[in-house]
Parts: structure tokens; sequence; C-alpha cells
């Protein structure tokens, strides 16, 4: 379909998109409660993938104010908590790192012993994080693509890009709208990842100075039923 006068949505989707700054840090867990000591002892958790992710093994650290490591006979009990239900978690320990694995998104909630102290400490589970990807492109790529090399596309993946390993998510669908260098539009709502066959007419019609978007990009991963959205996408053609 061909609509008229769309200078404003070319103008709006040619604004750079943010970027996402990961920080790898010591994450503080606010105390949830404690017990026989008005002054309780400090916890500190380091988290290898910086936060805790669902569907993957998450290494971390507990460092407390004592002479010797925390051990895992500190730990009293272990939750995770999502909606209404609380269900025990399994924790291993090896070389000094604790490895949890939660199947779903909630939070973790661990009763710790540190001297004469009781605590509650809980933090929450996130879902995979994963970066839209046309090719090499990601949504904040600055780089003009050529008509040959953004006819030969085949679709847009989520791809995870954290936590140690290389996967995909399952892509539902996207809006994909092509602005000319006249500014007449094109547009598809496409199911799935690949590209279907009235998306593929419209990157077929790209021509140097078209502005593409790939937009409400909806993904989900691990068999994670909670469907997320990715970053749009924005590239002009050379």
């Amino acid at each position: 379909m061909v609509q008229k006068n769309s200078f404003e949505l070319r103008f709006i989707y040619m604004k750079k998109i943010r970027f996402k700054i990961i920080l790898l840090s010591l994450l503080f867990i606010s105390v949830g409660s404690s017990l026989h000591s008005q002054d309780a002892p400090k916890i500190l958790f380091f988290i290898s993938n910086g936060d805790f992710i669902a569907n993957v093994d998450n290494y971390f650290r507990i460092v407390a104010q004592q002479n010797q490591p925390f051990s895992k006979n500190q730990i009293i009990s272990s939750t995770i908590i999502f909606g209404k239900r609380k269900l025990p978690i399994n924790i291993e320990e090896t070389k000094g790192w604790f490895i949890i694995h939660p199947d779903t998104t909630g939070i973790i909630e661990l009763i710790v012993k540190l001297r004469d102290t009781v605590m509650t400490k809980s933090a929450s589970i996130k879902p995979m994080p994963a970066v839209a990807r046309l090719s090499k492109y990601g949504a904040n790529s600055d780089e003009k693509i050529g008509v040959a090399e953004f006819k030969a596309q085949m679709g847009i993946v989520a791809q995870v890009e954290c936590c140690g390993f290389d996967a995909r998510c399952k892509v539902y669908g996207y809006e994909v709208i092509r602005v000319s260098a006249q500014n007449k539009v094109e547009r598809n709502i496409n199911i799935g990842g690949k590209f279907d066959d009235v998306t593929r007419k419209i990157i077929h019609n790209a021509q140097s100075r078209d502005l593409f978007i790939f937009r409400n990009i909806r993904y989900s991963c691990a068999d994670s039923k909670l469907i997320q959205r990715l970053d749009d996408m924005t590239f002009v053609i050379k």
C-alpha cells in the first residue's frame, strides 16, 4: 500500500537509536529482613552475567564480612518467586562459585546466615537478552547498506550476545516499512523472522536513498512464554 506525506515518519526514524550500556558490576542486593542484630553485617553479590538470567547457568559469588569464604552451608533456603507461587530452587557450589539455573523469570530469594544474623536477600531474574540483527547489521548501526546486499537478505534474527554462548531466539514477527526517496511508503506485517512474500517484494523494490524501518520486532527465548520487543532497526540504502 502506498501513502504520501510521510516526511514526519522519515524524520522520526532517522534519529539515532539510543545505545545500551551493559555494565558487569558488583550488585548490592538490599536486605529484606534482619534478625538478632541491629547492625547487620553486609553481604555482597557478584553475578558473572551482571544479572540473573532465566534458562541459563548463572555463576555468582557471595562475599561476606567474615574470615572464611562464604559457603553453601550458610544458605538456609533458596526459592524462586513468580506471581503468587514460591518454589525451592537448587544451588550448586564449585570452586568458589555458586551456580543457579532458574527456568523462568521472577525473583530469587535466599535466606542466609552470617554469624548470629539471618537475612533474606532477593534479586530479580531477567529474560534472556537478545539483539535484532539483519545479517551483520544491528539496531545501532550507522552504516548504509548497498542495494544488492540489502536485496540478498533473508530476514531478521534475534541474536543472544551474552552469557558465554551463541544462540538465537524465536522471532514472531515485525512491521517492515519502506520510505522511498520520493517519500512514497510501502509497509507489511511480517509473520516470523524470515521475510514473507509481501516483504520480499518490498525489499526487492529497494533503491538508493530509500529508508527501511523494521519495528515492533517480537521475540522470545529458550522456551519462555514471555514475548518481548527488540529495538527498532532503521537502514538507509546507499
